[in-house]
């Protein structure tokens, strides 16, 4: 599936295409930030009607991390090229300023007819190249931009580090719930949804910006997992790319080592908070709906296969844990097995809460489900906080425990990118 946004760049009308489908459903598949061309129309004003000529065609090369690293032509010729500081600062480069002198103008054309070369990608080194140079050159003419802008005022391209839409009047990044700030690396306000990143609600990315992106302004998400095939991104991103380091340790699946990354973290923090959780009631006759509890659903058998009905506590606070009780269609609890309901970190109660729920609660059940490790996600997860009532569910199959490569440097031949030694922590199954 494609998806188109239109909006007004330099003055003329845009539309940008990104893909967003993914495989089973769950957008694994694309980054939520992915950029695969822009059409824009530069003969008409934004309010004028359309022409229904398509003026230009520009195609967005993405790194890893879904930076807008190189906008080409519909020829596939490089126009602009753009790196990025850890944090998002742009800095500026172009194969059109020729001669590298800062600007675009007719002492590049002449420098290139002295040492051309296959401008055109037609095979050969002709004077069509140096006819085409000349043209581009002459299209995207001006002072190359300075630190801190994404594009050029003639190409106006508006999505910059990470896939984030870019406003050069204050160079700034506009995603979505909050504006960030690349100079600085920290968000304008507080993070909507919490302490979710740690002790800092204005940090980006979890302090670790080479290895994580924060698409939606509200939870960092890591990008060190590795498939067969490549690079697998975690959470809700995912596009795969050719392996850039062969020496990195594999796992079997993108679910697995999302899985697995999760339990390590889980290890490392404190889970006094469920022992704050009330019990579930054995049967789901024997409580008073209002106390402390909200009312029975149908169960979603997506989530809870084999239940008939959930409910959940009513959290403390917005942003507080809460507990989650599944029934069979006796209305007996179920205590284990994938129909159980599990506690939550943050309870589903707000808009803001439901975002974060599904990215800490829900996300990492659907790997570790998904990978085969289901046992594993309810030790740190256990239904009814471990008190079963009458046994009731079907005993998850025992998995292979997560084995964690341990610190072993950056890699020969690699500088210090996204396979430094913390990103090289990965685990295997």
């Amino acid at each position: 599936m494609v998806m188109a946004s239109r909006r007004q760049v330099g003055k003329r009308a845009a539309r940008h295409l990104a893909a967003i489908a993914g495989r089973r459903g769950r957008r694994r598949a694309a980054h939520i930030d992915s950029v695969m061309l822009r059409d824009r129309d530069r003969s008409t004003a934004w309010t004028a009607a359309a022409d229904s000529t398509l003026a230009e065609r520009m195609w967005y090369g993405q790194n890893w991390r879904a930076d807008v690293a190189l906008v080409m032509n519909s020829y596939g010729r490089p126009l602009e090229k753009v790196k990025y500081s850890a944090y998002g600062v742009a800095i500026e480069m172009t194969n059109l300023d020729y001669n590298a002198d800062g600007l675009i103008d007719p002492d590049d054309a002449a420098d290139f007819i002295g040492a051309p070369y296959d401008w055109d990608l037609d095979g050969d080194v002709d004077t069509a190249d140096s006819t085409g140079f000349a043209t581009d050159s002459s299209n995207y003419a001006g002072v190359l931009p300075s630190r801190g802008q994404v594009s050029l005022a003639s190409i106006a391209n508006h999505k910059g580090y990470a896939g984030y839409e870019f406003d050069g009047l204050v160079e700034r990044y506009h995603v979505r719930h909050r504006v960030y700030v690349p100079e600085m690396g920290r968000w304008t306000r507080r993070d909507p949804i919490g302490y979710v990143d740690g002790l800092s609600l204005f940090h980006y990315g979890g302090e670790s910006p080479v290895i994580a992106t924060d698409p939606d302004g509200l939870v960092a998400r890591r990008m060190v997992c590795h498939s067969q095939s490549g690079m697998v991104w975690p959470s809700t991103v995912g596009p795969t790319w050719p392996d850039p380091n062969p020496f990195a340790p594999h796992v079997e699946s993108g679910a697995a080592c999302e899985c697995c990354i999760w339990i390590n973290n889980q290890k490392k923090r404190d889970a006094v908070w469920l022992a704050t959780l009330p019990n579930c009631p054995c049967v789901a006759t024997s409580f008073l709906p209002g106390n402390g509890w909200r009312p029975l659903e149908p169960a979603d058998p997506k989530y809870h296969p084999g239940a008939a009905l959930c409910m959940r506590s009513t959290p403390a606070y917005n942003g507080a844990p809460g507990q989650q009780c599944c029934y069979d269609g006796t209305m007996q609890l179920i205590t284990d097995g994938p129909g159980a309901g599990t506690p939550d970190r943050i309870a589903p109660a707000g808009l803001f809460d439901m975002i974060a729920h599904s990215a800490v609660d829900v996300n990492s059940f659907m790997n570790c489900r998904d990978a085969g490790m289901l046992d594993q996600y309810l030790r740190y997860r256990p239904p009814n906080n471990g008190n079963r009532c009458k046994r009731n569910g079907t005993t998850p199959v025992a998995s292979s425990p997560c084995r964690w490569i341990g610190d072993f440097g950056p890699l020969p031949g690699y500088d210090q990118g996204p396979y430094t030694a913390a990103a090289n922590r990965i685990p295997q199954r």
